[in-house]
C-alpha cells in the first residue's frame, strides 16, 4: 500500500535487507494515487473530481501527520512549523539558483555518467 507510510517503510526495509545480504535485486510495487495531472497542461478530464477528493482523505502525508499527532509525537502546530522551515529552505535554494551565474559551457557534460569507483573524477 503506497498510501501507507509504515507499510512502505516495512517493504523498503525488507528490500534493503535482501539486497544488502547479496540476494540480488528486489522489486517493490507501490500502489498509490496521483493527485495531480500528468503535467501543468493536463486538465484531468478523464477522472471524476469526487474520486480525487476521496483519495485525498488517504493522503499519506496528512494521515501520517494525524497519526503522529494522535500518538503525541507531534504537538499541534509542530508539523506546520516543519513545513514552514522546509518552504523557507526551498525558497532560499531557489533564490540561490536564480541569483547564481550560469556554469561554464565546458562543464556541460560533467557528471552525465557516473565515474567508476576505482577511477578518480
Amino acid at each position: 500500500d503506497g498510501m501507507d507510510v509504515e507499510a512502505m517503510h516495512e517493504a523498503v526495509t525488507k528490500a534493503a535487507e535482501h539486497i544488502r545480504a547479496g540476494n540480488g535485486p528486489y522489486f517493490i510495487e507501490a500502489m498509490t494515487y496521483r493527485f495531480r495531472g500528468h503535467s501543468m497542461a493536463d486538465p484531468e478530464l478523464y477522472r471524476d473530481k469526487a474520486e480525487g477528493e476521496e483519495w485525498k482523505k488517504q493522503d499519506p502525508i496528512n494521515t501520517y501527520r494525524a497519526k503522529l499527532e494522535a500518538a503525541g509525537v507531534f504537538k499541534p502546530g509542530d508539523a506546520d512549523a516543519i513545513d514552514a522551515e522546509v518552504i523557507q529552505e526551498i525558497e532560499a535554494a531557489a533564490k540561490f539558483a536564480v541569483d547564481s551565474a550560469f556554469p561554464d559551457e565546458s562543464t556541460l557534460f560533467d557528471y552525465v555518467y557516473a565515474t567508476p569507483l576505482d577511477q578518480e573524477a
